[in-house]
């Protein structure tokens, strides 16, 4: 089992660094992640995969990327039947990105807290708030790559989702 342990370990390191290898050589895709990185929470891993399973990221409307991400809240209704609004469908590997960099976000920068701290008072779980924080930043993101300018903090967190 440990032979087998580190045999995995070792393709493990080979695979990440022929991923550095070549992100490193695309210059596009190397200029677009430290773009993203320049938002709070946001770090290597979360850029790079969110520009892997998202290639279209900043160039379409926001709320069609929360969609995309998974991150839309859609309906459970039947007729006079009014069901509890969910997150699903969507691609799972940018979701589980942003649930990390959203909680890195709410703990580490004052705008993503107060959001969060605002839909808590509201009554609504934790939880509830860190995925109104992940739509805010897939949203922020996408505005970002779209006018190629880093992330100007109060200013466009404010005014992004709402």
């Amino acid at each position: 089992m440990e032979k087998h342990l580190k045999m995995l370990d070792k393709e493990l390191a080979a695979i990440e660094k022929e991923i550095e290898a070549l992100a490193r050589r695309d210059e596009e895709f190397s200029h677009r992640a430290r773009l993203m990185q320049t938002v709070t929470g946001v770090g290597e891993v979360t850029a790079r995969t969110l520009l892997a399973f998202m290639p279209e990221l900043g160039s379409i409307p926001g709320a069609t990327a929360a969609a995309l991400a998974g991150l839309a809240p859609f309906d459970r209704d039947s007729g006079k039947q009014r069901g509890r609004r969910r997150i699903f469908a969507g691609r799972s590997q940018v979701r589980s990105c942003l649930f990390m960099a959203a909680r890195t976000a709410i703990r580490h920068h004052e705008v993503f807290k107060t959001f969060a701290e605002r839909i808590m008072k509201r009554g609504k779980p934790y939880l509830v708030a860190v995925v109104a924080v992940m739509r805010k930043l897939i949203v922020i993101l996408n505005a970002m790559l779209k006018a190629d300018e880093p992330w100007k903090h109060a200013k466009t967190a404010c005014t992004a989702t709402r």
